[in-house]
């Protein structure tokens, strides 16, 4: 009941089929494709997207898929990991393909899915599902909790200088009297030419940049401007090639500062 179209390779096929196997699945064929396809039709309960999740969850390797069902006729659905899929928004149509040649004849307008994306096409409509690793917090339960303080706010400010001390850890070099900050390598021969500095954020990033502003100029001794994300973004600025801007966010999140 279950039809694939299959452009990639599924590492693991091998294993899958014999565990299908021994569940009463029976193969024709020796592609990884068909193992494939039993394993979205043993999760197949009415609901064909779900099935095609579950499955894929299971799967070592790349894939570009288109999959139908003869329980839901009504309904394709195209998923990808490392192996392109387009699709196509016609007109009163959908179309799928793994390179723009084969639909431009039909349509110019389309969509790229990105990796992990999975689409659902109907008659007249369409949605995209998008699949997400699951990671793991690295918070212990003491961490999240209150303590005896009255209220998380005055927890947080007593804990700075803990928090300053964790953010910096494995990152001083002693010796050298400095700190290795990867993510600044490849800018560093660059960083050295500026002479001017533009902190910008929002809120309590904002009270953090103008601190930063004070010690920057004190113990770099490079001209520092702390400005507010949602001033920044709206004025005009005369920048050079010895600017640099640095955008503070506490959540990492922040509408104005992430627009500046």
């Amino acid at each position: 009941d279950i039809f694939l179209v299959h452009n990639g390779i599924i590492e693991n096929y091998k294993e899958l089929k014999q565990k299908l196997i021994t569940e009463g699945h029976r193969f024709t064929s020796e592609t990884d494709t068909e193992v494939l396809a039993h394993l979205i039709e043993k999760y197949f309960n009415n609901n064909l997207e779900q099935a095609v999740r579950r499955a894929l969850k299971e799967v070592r390797g790349t894939y570009g898929i288109v999959v139908i069902s003869k329980k839901e006729p009504q309904k394709i659905v195209a998923a990808r990991l490392s192996s392109p899929i387009i699709l196509g928004i016609g007109k009163d149509e959908f179309l799928v393909a793994s390179d723009p040649a084969a639909i431009i004849t039909y349509t110019r307008q389309v969509i790229n899915l990105d990796d992990n994306e999975i689409a659902v096409l109907k008659p007249d409509d369409f949605f995209i599902l998008k699949e997400k690793p699951m990671v793991s917090i690295e918070w212990s339960p003491k961490e999240v909790e209150k303590k005896d303080y009255p209220h998380f706010m005055l927890k947080e400010i007593m804990e700075e200088p803990d928090a300053i001390e964790n953010a910096i850890r494995g990152r001083l070099i002693i010796k050298e009297g400095t700190v290795k900050l990867g993510g600044l390598d490849s800018v560093s021969e660059r960083l050295k030419k500026i002479n001017r500095l533009i902190l910008v954020a929002c809120g309590t990033a904002g009270y953090a940049a103008k601190v930063g502003k004070y010690m920057l100029e004190e113990y770099v001794g490079i001209f520092t401007d702390a400005d507010i994300g949602s001033e920044f973004r709206y004025r005009k600025h005369i920048l050079d090639k010895n600017t640099a801007s640095v955008f503070v966010s506490q959540s990492g999140e922040t509408a104005d500062t992430l627009a500046g």
